[in-house]
């Protein structure tokens, strides 16, 4: 009976370790996934700020008409929506 009740209890005792690991692995994954969710949203936010500002400066002939203008409008954009965002999700992560 002692046996048996020293297993039952040793067994409830690992279950709830695992249990404590595994919440706190629920945790961790959500914050990574939220984080880099919440970076996509940058990513599409400074896209659409970027053509925007194009757009509304009217810049859009320059920039189909003009190699040195349009590479230098894609290594802006580079920066600015690819790596900005993703830039600042590294950083929240660790």
């Amino acid at each position: 009976m002692f046996l048996s009740l020293y297993i039952f209890l040793q067994n409830h005792f690992v279950n709830q370790q695992r249990f404590l690991i595994l919440r706190e692995q629920k945790k961790e994954i959500k914050k990574f996934s939220t984080i880099f969710a919440i970076a996509m949203l940058g990513f599409l936010v400074a896209s659409l700020l970027v053509s925007s500002a194009l757009e509304i400066a009217g810049l859009t002939d320059l920039y189909y008409n003009s190699g040195a203008f349009s590479s230098a409008i894609g290594i802006f954009y580079s920066v600015v929506a690819v790596g900005l965002p993703f830039f600042i999700a590294k950083k929240k992560i660790g």
